[in-house]
């Protein structure tokens, strides 16, 4: 391999800054890795490749324990809530789950495995932090519908009662025993004597556990016994207190053998009033038994009841503190911890009513209809919720991450979201110059965040509510120009469809053709792009002066006047150059233009890459929704078949990130931010928010001393992740050498950072020691910018 030598400018500037340095490397080792031990690094932050999860934990569908922790279920993902300390663990994709998207949890005390049952009928085994996942029911041929809805032990085997029938899971060895096929989904299973039972739409089944051929369902025996109603619909049946309980319609009642059934009598705890359990116009949503089996709870409609042996039971019926019980068990001496779809983990005692809540901290939904990191770093996401032509009255608001902590803004938390006519979410764009926030809403136009709350824009004497607006004053895209004025498309206003809020605070509405834009994007040249819905684009220049509307002037860009490929353009970017990247239903056309674009001698154009030894165009047979330009001006791209990484001119894709082959939670990704300090790169997906830490951040104009730093630092023996320098000028040229002058590596930045494997050029790990980190800038101004220790 050949490598380029340091010429004779950077040979001074090295042999320098090692003589002035020798005697202090000569302890550097020894300082540097006993300061790494006191105190923090700096700027820490996760490692280069690193994913990280951002997702709701206030929607609880089921809750399991061990002797340890008790493990909540939400929609998509688990975590769990430790006994003794109350602090949190979570599992989800990015931290080694095989799936989002779960359906219910159970955890076996015979084998100390928690069993995670997803919606599309895929199971992973958790034990210890390790997982294993049986794809057996997911990836089967069978046709129909692979939902699990309940499991039951039988020792270190899991009976399940999914859609297609029940299955025997082999726990141990991760494998399917038998599969019972049945006419009807199965809702409930139980291990009880001798028999496994079953309770399939309005028929209850039972098999003994030694039948020879399981997997045949007529081997399961239809009930027939005294007490059954002659048309009933059980969902839950569950063994307890020597006795097998069911569940029929809104009655509960028990069996002793399993056959005959009758009434089961309960003694209320507070009153000692003594009847047949019934809950009218509820259904039983769950039994659950102890480890133990000191108690059974049962949850129906937004009721918890915790029932002792022999009869007695603990009402727990407050909306106030339960709102939507999905599931229940207890913990012993009265505590009930209860799964919430609206309130989240609830630990209850059954005797006092007295009440704990565990929300850790999240974004309050896992919509992300459009994202932005502010200048100050924070992250604001907007919730979205429409399709551009009806509201969805959504009224999750805002999520924002300020200092590693979300903050969610919406109807429960500030008094201006509360207008009912606040709603969807659409867009958000962060002033440049003040800490201020702006929102486009489908609802009520613009909204502004200072910092302290929530303004809108919709009064008189704004372009918003000029003559002829009729209805919610709709805006569907927000973002700054270089000067730092606000531009807002409102669509659906026939006198103002364009209008800009000026650094004074003061408004402008400009009229055009076009009153249906929708995203926006301001270019280098102060052009403003807008898609219209629900085709072509617009671009619109307001002229040197904005309040002169003699020359103002737009273009209307379709697949007639330029290389786009569909009239559908579903986002812009633009690049560090000042092109302008237009994701469509059908790849990618870039606009290099400048004031061409108005006299139509800018067609734009569609790059051409080579995958497979075929040339076609970029992404040509993907839909594009979001374009996010990174601090070496690659493309990361997001659409409904993953996210992608291109070249700076769109030629090579460097990377395919999908839901096969990565942590991301769907392959519909929705919008992408990029925090350009660090490089990290938030997705928005269909089923929640996550990040990737990239390899690029944003580099400065100059070089500026102290500012770059070697991350980690020292690199340990056992790290073999990789070394990055940030805070690095734009694109500069980085050369690693060791005190001695030899150079042991050189390449260009990615944007503000070089990232280095800790290999040298020969591909051999380098020796320990102190290594001089020396950076020239695109104009060949050289300068020393940090060192880092390398421990071998």
């Amino acid at each position: 391999m050949f490598v380029k030598m340091p010429h004779t400018r950077m040979m001074s500037a090295l042999g320098r800054a090692a003589e002035g340095l020798l005697n202090f490397c000569r302890t550097a080792l020894f300082l540097l890795c006993w300061a790494s031990a006191h105190a923090p690094a700096k700027a820490q932050s996760v490692p280069i490749g690193q994913w990280s999860a951002y997702l709701p934990h206030n929607y609880c569908v089921g809750v399991t324990q061990s002797d340890e922790s008790v493990f909540f279920a939400t929609p998509w993902a688990v975590f769990a809530v430790d006994k003794a300390d109350y602090a949190y663990t979570f599992l989800h994709k990015v931290s080694g789950l095989s799936d989002a998207g779960v359906r219910l949890i159970r955890f076996n005390r015979n084998n100390g495995t928690l069993l995670i049952a997803y919606e599309n009928g895929n199971l992973d085994l958790w034990k210890d932090g390790a997982v294993r996942n049986v794809p057996d029911l997911l990836q089967s041929l069978v046709p129909g519908d692979k939902t699990i809805n309940h499991v039951a032990f039988d020792g270190e085997n899991a009976l399940l009662a999914t859609n297609l029938g029940v299955l025997l899971l082999d726990m141990a060895r991760a494998e399917i025993r038998f599969t019972a096929f049945s006419p009807d989904p199965v809702l409930s299973v139980a291990v009880f004597g001798d028999h496994y039972y079953a309770a399939s739409g309005q028929k209850i089944r039972r098999m003994e556990r030694s039948q020879l051929l399981p997997n045949d369902w007529a081997n399961w025996q239809p009930l027939g016994g005294i007490g059954l109603p002659a048309n009933y619909d059980t969902r839950c049946i569950e063994p307890f207190d020597g006795r097998l309980f069911a569940d029929f319609d809104d009655t509960v009642r028990f069996s002793s053998d399993g056959w005959n059934w009758q009434d089961f009598a309960v003694q209320d705890g507070f009153s000692g009033q003594t009847s047949a359990f019934y809950a009218p116009g509820t259904t039983v949503r769950s039994l659950d038994t102890d480890p133990n089996g000191e108690r059974m709870v049962l949850v129906a409609g937004g009721l918890v009841a915790m029932i002792e042996p022999g009869g007695r039971y603990w009402n727990m019926f407050n909306p106030a503190l339960i709102s939507s019980p999905y599931r229940a068990v207890h913990a012993g001496n009265g505590q009930i911890w209860i799964a919430d779809y609206f309130y989240g983990a609830l630990q209850m005692d059954a005797y006092t009513s007295a009440q704990q809540r565990f929300v850790p901290n999240a974004p309050a939904w896992i919509t992300a209809f459009d994202m932005e990191v502010a200048p100050n770093g924070d992250l604001w996401v907007a919730s979205g919720g429409t399709d551009y032509i009806q509201p969805a009255f959504n009224g999750n608001g805002v999520y924002r991450l300020h200092n590693g902590a979300w903050i969610n803004y919406n109807l429960q938390t500030d008094s201006v979201l509360l207008d009912s006519t606040v709603f969807d979410f659409l867009s958000v764009a962060a002033d440049p110059i003040t800490e201020e926030v702006f929102f486009a809403t489908f609802g009520d136009g613009p909204i502004r965040f200072d910092g302290d709350g929530f303004q809108t824009f919709t009064g008189g004497g704004t372009p918003l509510r000029g003559p002829g607006v009729v209805g919610p004053a709709r805006s569907f895209g927000v973002d700054f120009d270089r000067e730092g004025n606000l531009w807002v498309g409102a669509s659906l206003s026939p006198t103002a469809p364009v209008c800009v809020r000026k650094r004074d605070g003061t408004w402008r509405g400009f009229a055009c053709p076009f009153n249906n834009v929708a995203k926006l994007a301001v270019d280098r040249n102060g052009y403003k792009w807008f898609t219209l819905n629900p085709s072509n684009l617009l671009v619109y220049d307001s002229g040197a002066d904005l309040d002169n509307p003699n020359d103002d002037r737009y273009v209307t860009l379709s697949p007639a006047n330029t290389e786009l490929p569909t009239g559908e353009a579903n986002c812009l970017a633009v690049d560090l150059n000042g092109d302008v990247w237009v994701g469509t239903q059908q790849g990618i056309t870039i606009f290099q233009c400048g004031s061409n674009l108005f006299d139509g001698s800018c067609p734009g154009y569609r790059p051409v890459v080579t995958r497979d030894d075929f040339n076609r165009y970029l992404l040509e047979s993907e839909n594009v929704r979001c374009i996010q330009v990174d601090g070496a001006n690659r493309k990361w791209i997001g659409t409904d078949n993953g996210l992608f990484l291109v070249s700076s001119d769109g030629e090579e894709q460097i990377e395919h990130f999908t839901v096969q082959n990565s942590p991301l939670f769907d392959n519909s990704i929705a919008c992408l931010a990029l925090n350009g300090r660090t490089g990290e790169l938030f997705i928005g997906t269909e089923k929640g928010i996550l990040s990737y830490r990239t390899t690029a951040t944003t580099g400065g104009e100059t070089h500026v001393a102290n500012q770059a730093y070697a991350f980690p630092n020292p690199v340990r023996p056992d790290y073999t992740g990789p070394i990055a320098i940030r805070g690095l000028v734009r694109d500069a040229w980085i050369k690693i050498t060791d005190i001695s002058g030899t150079l042991v590596y050189e390449t260009q930045a990615l944007g503000g950072q070089m990232v280095w494997d800790g290999n040298d050029y020969n591909g051999r790990r380098a020796n320990s020691g102190v290594y001089l980190v020396f950076s020239s800038s695109t104009d060949g101004q050289e300068t020393f910018v940090t060192k880092l220790v390398l421990l071998k």
